[in-house]
């Protein structure tokens, strides 16, 4: 019999497995985005070290969803990215509140919170930064994330990195960006870096 615990760790190191071995396939289009997937397992790491269950398959699967909408945008005609912009800026927002919602679940205190949450917000701030050249979506569309936002009583705080084109420029800056962000974080925190 599989218990819970089992199945959150096998789920995390597939989503770990793929996120690394996709990086390289899609690295103009999505390699930032597969980077998120990357460093939300290195998170899940650190949180499995100190000796916490920490979930987060709804994470990982937002993240993907990121992924997917983000290619299917850059390989859409002219005459689709209105309508698929709004989609990928509903899954970036979704991911962002399940993020918000999985750090708040956790309730870490202490030395080990600061860190977590100093990741989370680099994760934060770079899938924000993809939204400011996407098209708003309805309001009507956005019942299940404001619904899950309206769950986390304190959310992290985090300012977006700027505007990330998406395009292979501006994706290759925003690439190159989160990792040494996310890499600084650890390593002023005694972790090694992770990519």
């Amino acid at each position: 019999m599989q218990t819970r615990r089992g199945f959150i760790q096998r789920v995390s190191m597939l989503f770990g497995a793929l996120a690394v071995s996709g990086g390289t396939m899609f690295m103009s289009a999505c390699g930032v985005v597969n980077n998120l997937l990357t460093a939300f397992q290195t998170i899940l790491n650190i949180l499995s070290a100190a000796g916490l269950v920490p979930g987060g398959a709804l994470v990982t699967t937002a993240l993907s969803a990121v992924i997917s909408e983000l290619q299917a945008y850059e390989s859409a005609p002219a005459a689709d990215k209105d309508s698929i912009g709004m989609d990928l800026s509903l899954a970036i927002q979704l991911a962002q509140a399940r993020l918000q919602s999985w750090f708040s679940g956790l309730n870490l205190t202490g030395p080990l919170a600061v860190v977590i949450e100093s990741l989370v917000s680099v994760i934060l701030s770079t899938l924000a930064g993809l939204l400011p050249t996407l098209p708003v979506p309805p309001q009507s569309r956005y019942a299940a994330i404001s619904s899950e936002l309206k769950a986390v009583p304190h959310p992290v705080i985090y300012r977006p990195v700027g505007t990330i084109i998406i395009n292979k420029k501006g994706l290759r800056r925003a690439y190159e960006q989160f990792r040494t962000s996310f890499n600084a974080v650890l390593v002023a925190y005694g972790y090694q870096k992770a990519f």
